[in-house]
């Protein structure tokens, strides 16, 4: 298996669990830090594959497929950038609605937090794109690439 379909998965799990709706108060930076660390997640898929590929012929074959996934609308206009935003600039923070019922709540102990009710399906990042569809996405776009790698390597026997 490539270790590029267990990173896949992880981040499958990962996302699951954060848009899965909670009647639980979340503190906000752990709904930040498991936000950064999703697509932190969908961009790394990207470089485990390139490790999985770092031998003759499999990586000829993954570097022309680079050439056209670099260019898909999901990888070009959100995984990269909003990854390269995070990381590289810290910006792109994204936004508990304040529109949806959600008040936060602010505990004292032993420290100010402030916590939340909210619906993940409409949270929202510094540009105002809902986040749920994208992480969606950008799952289905790394399913496609490393499913192609996968059978590559299966018709190169290298499976």
């Amino acid at each position: 298996m490539l270790a590029a379909r267990e990173a896949l998965e992880l981040t499958r799990s990962m996302i699951e669990s954060f848009l899965t709706p909670s009647s639980n108060a979340i503190p906000e930076r752990a709904v930040h830090a498991e936000y950064i660390a999703i697509v932190c997640m969908l961009r790394a898929i990207g470089h485990v594959l390139i490790a999985d590929c770092d031998k003759a012929p499999l990586n000829v074959y993954l570097k022309a497929r680079w050439g056209t996934w670099g260019q898909d609308p999901i990888f070009k206009t959100y995984i990269k950038p909003t990854r390269d935003d995070l990381l590289k600039e810290f910006k792109g923070r994204r936004q508990l609605p304040a529109d949806d019922g959600a008040s936060p709540r602010i505990y004292a102990s032993p420290e100010p937090i402030t916590v939340w009710h909210f619906d993940p399906e409409r949270l929202r990042d510094e540009g105002g794109r809902l986040v749920a569809p994208y992480f969606r996405q950008s799952l289905q776009f790394w399913q496609r690439a490393v499913s192609d790698i996968e059978a590559e390597a299966g018709r190169l026997g290298l499976s």
